[in-house]
């Protein structure tokens, strides 16, 4: 099967989902599919992508989009594929949210003109998209394994082996808080304070440090200079400035394997989002604390009751702390918890089910076109 990727931002860093998602995809199925791609980079950053990859440059946010629009008919044309690949951003908030909806809309048409097989992949869909207006204009997107409808591919992940710590790290006090934000605006800072919920863990430093744990927090941005002291000057951090470590850059799963707890305090619900760093974590052997979100209930709720992680009430700092504190009360329920995690969110999240369902909805596609 000849394949076409279109998906604007496939480079460094790699800390976002949508990034890891398209990479993983394209390791696990080359030599099972004929691969080629039309992607942008933001200039400075690098790639590593097969040779069939032609990669444009974006010197703004507008060029991700405008320039794969500008050579999308070009490269259908050229590769005659047996299947399209959109994988566009998942913003859905303002002028942002028009210009993603009208690439979608437009790699559709083009696609549909040319006479080729087009699937868009919704990696997330902010909560902007739940409205009437977008809702009718993506009806025909696909999106996670716990999504409603018919267009649903079970999104994975390719990960090395996990290795079991040599001591348990329930007796150990190192918490880490990841987010994927590279730009280094006050904007961006204040994504990752208030919708990933950094503020939270900020404001109860004071009661984790005197409990013992420190803190690591790991986000791209954090390589600048005024951003790393924006961010430890803010009113509500609370931590004693020995007990918090901040990095601009890590690797995974390195970055695991000095961490006793993964902490993902997201702060609002979104319509769809697969949260990568949860599944990382959960893979790696790390326990995860996280809120109570609807879009996060695959993760926390069990039909059977048994506990996969450790989920706080949203927007509660309290029970933010309780639930962390846990983490050296209860090191055996921990360890069951954790065990439990990685062997559930191996199976659910194999890359291999990606491309097994995308091959699946493509003879779909097929047949009804000959219909």
């Amino acid at each position: 099967m000849k394949v076409l990727i279109i998906a604007p931002r496939i480079c460094s860093p790699w800390t976002e989902g949508r990034k890891k998602f398209v990479r993983d995809l394209i390791e696990a199925t080359t030599g099972r599919w004929q691969i080629s791609g039309l992607v942008t980079v933001d200039a400075g950053e690098s790639t590593d992508l097969p040779r069939r990859f032609r990669t444009l440059t974006a010197n703004s946010k507008k060029d991700h989009v405008t320039l794969l629009m500008a050579k999308l008919k070009q490269a259908v044309t050229a590769h005659n594929p047996d299947l399209v690949l959109h994988f566009p951003f998942g913003a859905f908030g303002g002028l942002r949210g028009l210009a993603n909806l009208w690439a979608i809309r437009r790699t559709s048409a083009v696609c549909r003109h040319l006479g080729v097989p087009c699937l868009t992949l919704m990696y997330s869909l902010t909560e902007e998209a739940n409205t009437a207006l977008y809702r009718y204009f993506l009806k025909d997107v696909y999106t996670n394994q716990y999504s409603q409808g018919d267009n649903v591919i079970r999104f994975g992940v390719k990960l090395p082996p996990a290795i079991l710590p040599a001591q348990s790290r329930t007796d150990s006090q190192t918490l880490l808080f990841m987010a994927g934000a590279a730009e280094a605006t006050a904007e961006r800072l204040g994504y990752v304070l208030d919708d990933r919920g950094l503020r939270q863990l900020l404001r109860i430093g004071d009661t984790l440090a005197a409990a013992g744990f420190r803190l690591v927090v790991a986000i791209p941005l954090l390589k600048s200079a005024a951003m790393t002291r924006r961010l430890v000057s803010l009113a509500d951090n609370t931590w004693p400035e020995n007990r918090l470590v901040l990095r601009g850059e890590v690797t995974v799963p390195e970055v695991f394997a000095d961490a006793d707890a993964f902490v993902f305090p997201y702060g609002q619900e979104e319509k769809l989002f697969v949260p990568t760093s949860v599944v990382e974590a959960m893979h790696f052997l790390t326990p995860v604390i996280l809120p109570n979100l609807s879009f996060l209930a695959p993760f926390w709720h069990s039909p059977q009751g048994e506990a996969k992680v450790l989920a706080y009430q949203q927007g509660n700092p309290e029970d933010l702390a309780a639930q962390i504190l846990r983490l050296k009360s209860e090191p055996e329920n921990i360890i069951n918890m954790r065990d439990k995690a990685a062997a559930w969110v191996d199976a659910e999240y194999d890359i291999n089910n990606s491309a097994q369902d995308i091959e699946a909805a493509y003879r779909r596609l097929r047949d009804s076109r000959k219909g």
